[in-house]
């Protein structure tokens, strides 16, 4: 089972928190709101793996 939720933060790190999608998001968002979107995406990743 431990296994299993390394590859879940592998798969969902690659995706949500990749530079790509920061560059694109930082276009989008205000400074404080991307932040607030980093912090939740990454503590989301810590707590499900």
């Amino acid at each position: 089972m431990g296994t299993d939720g390394a590859g879940a933060i592998v798969i969902m790190d690659v995706v949500a928190l990749s530079l790509p999608e920061m560059t694109l998001l930082r276009r989008v968002l205000r400074p404080k709101l991307l932040a607030t979107y980093i912090a939740v995406v990454g503590l989301g990743i810590i707590f499900i793996g």
